[in-house]
């Protein structure tokens, strides 16, 4: 059969131009389209619904039956796309330059179909996986708070006295996305920072006051540490300036913790020197690494979670593309 070289309407091109120019190279149309999506690769779908907005309300329908898709990351591409949709009626369609599809759309009643369709967030179903970050829970033995930085220490973890809970931050679809927020506020407690800009940064709304944790992370000698890990050589290498003479005993600084345990005391107390001067100088950056170095735990930590039943993840504003 021979080839028909003239492009139609629905033909998406090269460059994603619509209409399709007399010269430009033709991919297949809506039907193109539809032969890519029916990979069994996740990445290879998402790629595909990139080009759906070229053909108009079929591109539109395309992307409203791509949110029952069975992979998360597909319906997350396509209810984005269909963003573009809505955006275009309610902030482009006076603007000059209005995209071309967004002209074969205005005159039917498909944008408020749109609407209606992501008003309530994305679909979710039974077994996706999200992402929750969680400020850590603390307990307190009489001399210092101990971290519990995972869902599973605290499950596992024979409190002392009541302790302080795990407090949910917020839920988020890609677990990048989730740790980018937690690494954040893990140096917001580590620094005592501003909650104001972090909220700001990640549209939320902590309050500072609902957290024991941020009223106690300003003395970091009070939390529990490793007293076996020397510090001496890692000093050095990072030129902190402290004299530890009085103690690091020198002969055996890189030996085992003797059963008398002074070597771990004095350890314990040479790491209580250098936190001091960390957080005097406000050296964050060297503050975190020590503080990881010596194994005190993070102030927050991300916990991936299944989803039990059904439903949706709702949506304020634009979604950003995944990082």
């Amino acid at each position: 059969m021979k080839a028909n070289s003239q492009p139609e309407s629905t033909d998406a091109v090269m460059g994603g131009q619509v209409p399709p120019p007399t010269g430009g190279a033709i991919l297949g149309g809506m039907e193109g389209l539809q032969q890519r999506f029916t990979s069994s690769n996740v990445e290879q779908r998402v790629e595909a619904l990139a080009d759906a907005l070229n053909y108009g309300r079929a591109g539109v329908d395309f992307l409203l039956e791509a949110l029952n898709d069975a992979a998360l990351d597909v319906r997350v591409a396509a209810y984005r796309q269909l963003q573009q949709v809505v955006s275009a009626r309610t902030g482009q369609k006076a603007a000059e330059g209005m995209p071309q599809w967004w002209q074969q759309l205005e005159t039917t009643l498909i944008p408020e179909r749109v609407e209606r369709s992501l008003a309530k967030g994305i679909p979710l179903k039974k077994g996706d996986r999200l992402y929750r970050v969680y400020i850590s829970a603390i307990d307190y033995d009489d001399e210092y708070y101990t971290l519990l930085d995972s869902v599973q220490a605290y499950e596992a973890h024979d409190f002392c006295y009541d302790g302080e809970l795990l407090y949910p931050v917020e839920r988020y679809l890609f677990r990048e996305q989730a740790e980018t927020v937690a690494q954040d506020l893990h140096r917001v407690f580590l620094t005592n920072g501003d909650f104001a800009a972090f909220n700001q940064r990640h549209q939320l709304n902590l309050n500072p006051r609902n957290y024991y944790l941020k009223d106690i992370t300003g003395d970091l000698c009070s939390f529990y540490r490793n007293d076996s890990q020397s510090i001496k050589d890692w000093c050095a290498s990072h030129n902190i300036d402290i004299d530890l003479s009085d103690y690091v005993d020198e002969d055996n600084v890189d030996e085992d913790i003797p059963e008398d345990d002074t070597q771990g005391e004095y350890r314990w107390e040479a790491q209580e020197e250098v936190l001091q001067q960390l957080q005097d100088q406000k050296n964050y950056p060297l503050l975190e690494a020590f503080c990881n170095l010596i194994g005190m735990g993070r102030f927050t930590f991300v916990h991936e979670e299944s989803v039990d039943r059904d439903g949706y993840f709702p949506v304020a504003g634009t979604l950003t593309p995944r990082a």
